[in-house]
């Protein structure tokens, strides 16, 4: 018999990897103080566990989005052929996996057009994540027929004020309340 205790030791190398690897990405782009708080916000993130524990495609969507993270990083520093191809396999991968790697997708993308230092590289990686994401059209289509036979009716009609509030409680399930969201968003 498999008790709460033995999963939860399973999970936390996982984990450890995952916060480690949030940190030293963090750390390249950020300054220390909030490369720290990356992992400690990570290590304490309770939906991080759970969610890892309920389905392994969630367990697969933080890795490549770790995945993509560095090879962003990495490509939009110094573009190389085969740099771009794991940019571009990661964003295909990722975007295959779950449809919330999309905001992983706008926010690499705003990184990477905001950035000074990848000046030289934008288009050239901007077209690798365009080409992975040409790549996943023809399942589209999939995804548009489940949707309209109502294939994800359980997750309810869209809410602002749940998605404002969505990552205060990966964060932290004490902090997210009606009033945190919109403290999170006037400071």
């Amino acid at each position: 018999m498999v008790t709460h205790h033995a999963v939860e030791r399973r999970l936390r190398p996982p984990l450890r990897v995952l916060v480690t690897v949030a940190v030293r990405i963090a750390a390249a782009v950020a300054p220390l103080p909030f490369a720290v708080a990356t992992g400690v916000l990570v290590a304490v993130g309770a939906q991080f566990t759970y969610h890892g524990r309920e389905l392994r495609a969630y367990e697969l969507f933080a890795l490549l989005t770790v995945v993509f993270a560095v090879a962003l990083l990495r490509a939009a520093l110094s573009p190389s052929r085969g740099r771009l191809l794991v940019v571009g396999l990661s964003a295909a991968a990722g975007a295959m996996t779950h449809y919330f790697f999309g905001f992983t997708l706008a926010a690499g993308l705003a990184w990477l057009w905001l950035e000074p230092e990848a000046r030289a590289s934008r288009r050239r990686v901007t077209a690798a994540v365009g080409l992975a994401i040409a790549a996943c059209l023809p399942w589209l289509t999939l995804f548009l027929a489940q949707y309209r036979h109502h294939r994800y009716s359980w997750i309810g009609p869209f809410d602002a004020r749940e998605t404002i509030e969505t990552p205060l409680r990966i964060f932290s399930p004490l902090v997210a309340t009606p009033f945190s969201g919109v403290a999170f968003l006037s400071w």
